[in-house]
C-alpha cells in the first residue's frame, strides 16, 4: 500500500512540476512581448533625407513594404562597408550593424532588443523602417563616425 502511495505521490509531484514550469515559461514570454514596442508610427520630426551609398535621396522616394525583417541588408558609403543581419528567436530580434572602412579595424553594434510593427523598427537611439529592397535605419547615436545621425540610411537586401 505504502509503495502504491509513494508511486501515485511521485507521479502527481512530476505533473505539478511539469505544469509550473509550462506556466512561469508563458509568463516570461508574455513580458517580453509587452516591453517591446514601437517607439514611432509617422515620420514627424524625423529627418526627410536619405543616404544612399554617396547620394541623399527624399524619404518620400521609398515605399514601406511588409516583407520579413529577418535578413541580411548592406550599403556602401564612400568607401566604408556596412553590414546588418537582422536576427529574430522565440523571445526577440536583433540588429547587429558592422562597419568597416578600408585599413581601419571593424566596429560593431548590436541593438538588443529590436521591436517592429507594420513596417515600423525601433530599439533604443534607433528608428527603422522596413522598405522596397531594403530597410532604412536612423542611429540616433551610432558611435561611429561615418554613420549619420541626422539622415536615415539605406541598406540593401542581400538575396
Amino acid at each position: 500500500m505504502f509503495h502504491i502511495i509513494k508511486s501515485h505521490y511521485i507521479i502527481s509531484t512530476f505533473f505539478i512540476i511539469l505544469f509550473c514550469s509550462a506556466c512561469s515559461a508563458k509568463s516570461t514570454n508574455t513580458s517580453i512581448k509587452q516591453n517591446c514596442k514601437v517607439n514611432f508610427s509617422n515620420l514627424d520630426g524625423l529627418p526627410g533625407s536619405v543616404l544612399v551609398g554617396t547620394d541623399v535621396d527624399a524619404l518620400s522616394s521609398f515605399k514601406l513594404s511588409s516583407q520579413d525583417i529577418a535578413g541580411s541588408y548592406t550599403s556602401n558609403m564612400g568607401g566604408a562597408t556596412v553590414d546588418l543581419s537582422i536576427s529574430q528567436s522565440l523571445e526577440n530580434k536583433s540588429l547587429t550593424r558592422e562597419f568597416q572602412e578600408p585599413g581601419d579595424t571593424q566596429k560593431v553594434h548590436e541593438y538588443n532588443p529590436i521591436c517592429e510593427l507594420n513596417g515600423f523598427i525601433s530599439a533604443e537611439n534607433l528608428k527603422g523602417l522596413m522598405v522596397e529592397g531594403g530597410v532604412l535605419l536612423l542611429e540616433l547615436n551610432s558611435n561611429t563616425d561615418g554613420i549619420p545621425n541626422d539622415l536615415w540610411v539605406f541598406y540593401k537586401a542581400i538575396k
